[in-house]
């Protein structure tokens, strides 16, 4: 009970400014003895709780999140089941060490309680978008670096407002998308996901499909990236994150010579 009551005082405060300040107290002002009263109470309750607080909820800013996939075989989870380190960068500041997923369907970034999930419900937090400036998971084989684009805070953005990957950031823009989608299968909705690729060269996105649309974005310089692309065998529909990044890197080169 306790706890519940330590999680609801911290959501009701705002963002801590720093990783390691609890939120600020505030206190009725409407009569002393009670007042000072109160004020005992919320600092024991910190001091109780102190290390738990500094250390897990202090950068969770959010509502509360339920696995609604629960049933499904399919989950919309970005690589759901495969170990990952996160780290997360709120208003500047790096957080490391916490668990966190991203649900596709839902485009929310999810903060996952494993300390005191079987204390007390929520099963985690949905992080506010507007805090978080980006985030990464770090897999096996690949770093996924993500942040949140929107026309509010960019008005020259022409996607759909959302979490993106962002794959390379020259003076052409290489973002990701995880595009999602749902299927009744009876029992339960199965989930699923698609990566779809965005490069913006300075005229907007465009949604790469095809191997010439690819090389025709690259204007006078198209020759120069196919002559490339053949000579590192490189080959569009086969083509790696990595390599197309390495198309990307050679066209930013060639236009700052």
């Amino acid at each position: 009970m306790i706890k519940e009551l330590i999680f609801s005082i911290l959501l009701s405060y705002p963002l801590a400014v720093t990783g390691q300040q609890p939120a600020p107290i505030k206190i009725n002002n409407g009569n002393d003895v009670y007042a000072d009263f109160e004020k005992k109470q919320v600092a024991g309750l910190y001091q109780l709780y102190s290390l738990e607080i500094n250390t897990s909820y202090d950068f969770i800013c959010g509502r509360e999140y339920f696995p609604y996939y629960f049933e499904s075989e399919l989950k919309p989870i970005l690589f759901y089941g495969e170990m990952h380190s996160s780290q997360i960068m709120i208003k500047g500041i790096t957080y490391k060490e916490y668990n966190l997923n991203y649900d596709t369907y839902k485009d929310e970034l999810i903060y996952l309680d494993t300390v005191n999930r079987m204390a007390y419900r929520p099963f985690g937090m949905v992080l506010n978008k507007d805090y978080v400036d980006k985030f990464e998971f770090d897999f096996i084989n690949d770093t996924l670096s993500f942040s949140y684009f929107s026309k509010n805070s960019d008005p020259g953005f022409d996607l759909q407002d959302g979490f993106y990957e962002v794959v390379y950031n020259g003076n052409i823009k290489y973002l990701i998308k995880f595009v999602p989608s749902a299927i009744d299968r009876g029992a339960a909705l199965e989930y699923y996901y698609s990566p779809v690729s965005f490069i913006n060269t300075g005229k907007g996105y465009v949604r790469i499909r095809m191997g010439y649309q690819f090389i025709k974005m690259f204007g006078n310089r198209s020759r120069d990236v196919r002559k490339f692309m053949a000579r590192s065998g490189i080959h569009f529909r086969k083509a790696s994150k990595m390599q197309i990044v390495s198309v990307l890197k050679y066209f930013d080169n060639m236009e700052q010579h």
